[in-house]
């Protein structure tokens, strides 16, 4: 089933330089435009809210709002991922995140993308990275949370991107991003051989907001971060690993998306 309608182009204007590079302070043309990240108290449940602005060029997506269930109980939800239309070529996706739920469910380990590599995000130690698929088609959001370091993620598949791997067969492309305060991450396209193993994705640390909603966690009666946080180890450190990956591959899926571009593709998440 696909859980989005409409059309998502976060890629369209990237070019090589674009897509080789995007951090520091020259952001103008990356894909990632901006990140807010906060937190927010429910009850006594702590959320995690992040909004990231992302370059969609001449075209648009319809708005979405798509609840986060629990694969193993689907009446049960971890909060919300959004997608909408922004102004100046841009678009906001959207994800609040019940964290205080997720520390108090067990998942497999989710540190994959759809096309089967790792995600691109290291120094986590011991601390498990949970992986919630959303629908059935291979997208899925990220949340890892220990001593010292945290990291929200998503990766969307679109179904247009599909044979973007006939080209350069599995790569990722991730530019990294750093706005300051904390608020740094990457993200770009990843690109798979099979069907449903294409798509855009975004990693960032969430360690900052977090570590300010560390009070709050600690009195909320349903605290469950020790089942996540490895209490014993060392503290690690979060990295973003930019993905080695060839100027030619580079330039046959900005082709490719150049193309999308040029026929102002209506494109859709699965």
């Amino acid at each position: 089933m696909s859980i989005m309608r409409g059309s998502l182009l976060v890629l369209a204007m990237l070019n090589v330089s674009l897509i080789s590079s995007g951090c520091g302070k020259d952001q103008g043309q990356s894909l990632v435009q901006g990140v807010q990240i906060s937190t927010h108290q429910e009850s006594e449940d702590v959320y995690l809210a992040l909004t990231t602005q992302l370059n969609t060029g001449a075209t648009q997506f319809v708005a979405l709002n798509v609840s986060i269930a629990d694969p193993k109980y689907p009446g049960e939800f971890f909060g919300s991922l959004g997608l909408k239309q922004a102004f100046n070529g841009t678009a906001e996706l959207t994800l609040d995140l019940n964290v205080s739920k997720l520390a108090n469910h067990q998942f497999s380990i989710g540190s994959k993308l759809p096309n089967g590599t790792d995600i691109p995000v290291g120094g986590l130690g011991n601390v498990p990275v949970i992986g919630i698929p959303i629908g059935d088609n291979g997208s899925r959001i990220y949340f890892a949370y220990g001593t010292g370091v945290a990291m929200v993620g998503a990766a969307i598949v679109i179904g247009e991107f599909n044979g973007l791997g006939g080209y350069v067969g599995n790569a990722n492309i991730f530019p990294m991003f750093d706005f300051g305060h904390g608020v740094r991450g990457l993200g770009g396209v990843f690109a798979g051989q099979q069907k449903n193993q294409s798509g855009v994705a975004v990693f960032v640390d969430a360690s900052t907001a977090l570590t300010g909603a560390a009070n709050e966690l600690a009195v909320s009666k349903s605290i469950g971060m020790a089942k996540i946080a490895a209490a014993d180890q060392p503290a690690p450190k979060l990295t973003f690993n930019v993905p080695a990956t060839s100027q030619g591959a580079k330039d046959k899926v900005n082709k490719a998306l150049l193309k999308l571009h040029s026929k102002k593709a209506r494109l859709h998440a699965q």
